[in-house]
This record gives C-alpha cells, structure tokens and sequence, in this order.
C-alpha cells in the first residue's frame, strides 16, 4: 500500500511539473512573438524615417539655388542630382538612384544590388513613374524597400529620385536577437524545472507525512 501511494505522488509530481513547463513555454513564446513584432515594428519605422528623410533633403534642394552659380536651379534637373549625389553620405546598405526618363544616370554608391542596377527591371518601371512609389522588392532573405520620387518642373516630369535600403543585415540582427531570447528562454525553463521538481517534492513529502498522520489517529490513538 505504501509503495502504491508512493508512485502515485511521484506521478502527481510528474503532472505538477509538466503543468508548471507548459504555462512556462507559453508564457515565453509569446513573449518571444511579442519581442520580434516590435523588434521589426521598429526596424520598419527606421527604414521609414531613413526614406522620407533622403526624399525631403531632395525637395528642399530642388527648390533652392545651385550651389556653384548661386542662381536657383530651375528645369536643370541634372545639376540638381550632381549637387545631392556628391554631397550625400548614404548609410550602410542605402542606395540613391537618379534617373532621366531616358537614360539611368547615376547612383551612390555607383555599384548597385542586380534588382535595381542600370539594366534592371525595376529601373524601367521607375523611370516611368509620374507620382511617388513606395514598395519592396526581392525575397524574404534579401529585401530592398525603396521611396521613388518623380521630380516634376513647371508641371513636367524631369526625372525620378529614388532611395532605396537593402535590409537582409538588419533583418538578420533581428534574428539574432531572436535566437538569442530563444536560447536563454530555453535554459530559463530548464533551471526553473529543476527548481521546481524539487519544491514539488518537498511539498508532497509534507503531505504524505500529513496524510500518514491522518489515518494513524483512531479514538484508541490520539498520538
């Protein structure tokens, strides 16, 4: 009788234990889920600010004065990219691309990802563009975002400026990140497993010995 209680309070152990890991698993995958939609929220919104902040700093010098005659600009749409691509310092992984509506004529860097180089698809359609383009191209391990912007003078398209950021690095260090959440989530519920397996056992010997106690007290044997 004694070794049946024994293994039923091991089982009911065993249950407790396999209760505690499964609340504990879901609580960290979702926590885990949680973390990497705001990790690629934020990377979004980056990649966002980075876009509109290239296109905005083009619009201000279209409308203002060439720095070499100190005269405005006007309709020469070619002097205004020389202007921006010599002074622009892309970040990492950031592409500006200045198109005529025949011809690519520059980028910085001048060596450009094949999805959007010289000869690409995506370089025909811009240049056909008449109003701004947001979007995303390539595949899951390799994405570009881009903002195309037509440049438009006394009512005419002169050109199209487009900025685009290949993200794969920063994806890849959400990843990271994720992997990393992943592995000390793992090792958290080990340890704590451990931690209560034993609790678990201390709490029911008390209750064994209580039970024990229990059944031994008759009307012959108060003890």
């Amino acid at each position: 009788m004694s070794e049946n209680r024994h293994v039923t309070s091991y089982r009911f152990q065993i249950r407790i234990l396999a209760v505690y890991c499964l609340l504990i698993l879901l609580s960290f995958s979702g926590a885990v889920i949680a973390i990497r939609r705001v990790l690629l929220l934020r990377l979004d919104h980056r990649l966002e600010q980075a876009l509109n902040q290239e296109v905005q700093e083009f619009r201000v010098l279209v409308n203002g004065k060439d720095p070499d005659t100190a005269q405005p600009f006007g309709d020469n749409i070619t002097a205004i990219f020389n202007v921006f691509l010599r002074r622009n310092i892309p970040i990492s992984h950031e592409y500006t691309i200045a198109l005529l509506p025949d011809r690519f004529y520059a980028s910085v860097p001048s060596k450009l990802p094949k999805l959007i180089d010289a000869n690409s698809t995506m370089v025909r359609h811009w240049q056909q563009l008449t109003v701004s383009e947001r979007g995303e191209i390539g595949n899951s391990e390799n994405p570009i975002v881009y903002l195309a912007e037509p440049i438009k003078i006394n009512g005419k398209t002169k050109g199209v400026f487009v900025v685009a950021i290949a993200t794969a690095s920063e994806r890849q260090e959400v990843r990271g990140a994720i992997l990393v959440i992943i592995r000390v989530t793992l090792v958290t519920v080990a340890i704590t497993s451990i931690l209560a397996w034993i609790f678990a056992g201390r709490i029911l010997t008390s209750l064994r010995l209580l039970t024990k106690t229990a059944r031994a007290i008759s009307e012959n044997n108060l003890d």
